[in-house]
């Protein structure tokens, strides 16, 4: 098994990358999925390398310590998906998969917009610290 999970985290860091540049692709949800295939095949080299790496490290280490995403990325990731689900729906000429597509889009978002916010747990670390 611990091989399946290194494959697929392997197969998630390079659908992450493709996502850096690659318009509608999410990067954050690979790397973590990534990040959670490295932690169950027991490889620490690599699962240390993406929280250490300089592009996506911090994302992760938030994600994987609070469960928290930024707002700049809550932000980035909401319009992605009402820009592709939107082109999406255009194009789609069947009126069910039309409304699947824009349920799995509403899904995504209401997803997101439930976690925590990484500044607002800043924010109350702050407020402790002072009062």
């Amino acid at each position: 098994m611990r091989l399946v999970w290194n494959l697929a985290g392997f197969v998630f860091v390079g659908l992450g990358t493709a996502g850096i540049f690659v318009p509608g692709l999410p990067a954050t949800v690979f790397f973590i999925l990534a990040l959670f295939s490295f932690t169950k095949g027991a490889n620490d080299v690599w699962r240390e390398r993406l929280l250490n790496h300089r592009v996506v490290g911090a994302t992760l280490r938030h994600w994987e310590e609070h469960r928290s995403i930024s707002r700049r990325i809550k932000w980035v990731s909401c319009l992605a998906i009402i820009v592709s689900v939107g082109f999406s729906v255009a194009v789609i000429p069947v009126l069910w998969v039309k409304g699947l597509v824009l349920a799995i889009g509403i899904a995504g978002i209401a997803y997101i917009l439930t976690r925590k916010t990484t500044e607002d747990l800043r924010l109350g670390e702050f407020e402790r610290l002072v009062a």
